[in-house]
């Protein structure tokens, strides 16, 4: 598992990008299923209520906040007792992070627009759905290895016992986001949108 992976000790980009492909072909099927629905019930609307979704989408967009990293970064070093050597080498490492995400932005965006068409098309094209995942592959393969590479080097940054309340931290972090991501699937605008 990428856990374990992360635990190891020393980086092996083999395994971590295998692990990965594996993940990824395990919940595509899941997408798919889950996009066809959203297809349904995105026809089952009527035209004005297909608008009012689209502009109610529309206007939601951008609403999401990203953090302020200084702000997590003094919140990290204040929970894990950092020294100064870890805190400005976490500096470092999340400013990278944060410029690596934003040049990939641009082109999540363009990836979850094509989607969203497929989407709310009159018919669901499955090919043209796999096609865009295919395309995309790579990217969310270099996206998603580097974001646990970016993870592996704080928790190597780290001592065990920080690194132990690292991984709580982001335990607990993920779990308030699959938590808010139900809370969002069980809104009709979140659950069409893609």
């Amino acid at each position: 598992s990428i856990r374990a992976l992360l635990q190891s000790g020393s980086w092996d980009q083999v395994a971590v990008t295998n692990a990965i492909e594996q993940q990824m072909q395990l919940t595509l099927q899941l997408q798919l299923i889950k996009a066809k629905s959203k297809n349904q019930v995105f026809n089952q609307l009527s035209a004005e209520q297909q608008a009012q979704f689209i502009a109610n989408r529309d206007d939601k967009k951008g609403t999401k906040r990203n953090g302020n990293p200084k702000r997590n970064i003094q919140r990290l070093a204040k929970a894990l007792a950092l020294n100064s050597d870890q805190q400005t080498q976490l500096t470092v490492m999340m400013t990278n992070d944060k410029a690596r995400r934003a040049t990939n932005k641009e082109q999540v965006k363009n990836i979850r627009a094509q989607l969203t068409a497929i989407i709310q098309a009159e018919e669901f094209d499955d090919s043209a759905w796999l096609a865009v995942h295919a395309q995309n592959k790579q990217q969310k393969l270099d996206m998603a290895g580097s974001k646990i590479k970016s993870r592996f080097d704080i928790l190597s940054l780290l001592n065990a016992e920080q690194g132990e309340k690292f991984e709580e931290m982001m335990k607990k972090s993920e779990k308030g986001k699959r938590n808010n991501k139900r809370d969002d699937d069980s809104n009709e605008n979140e659950y069409l949108s893609n």
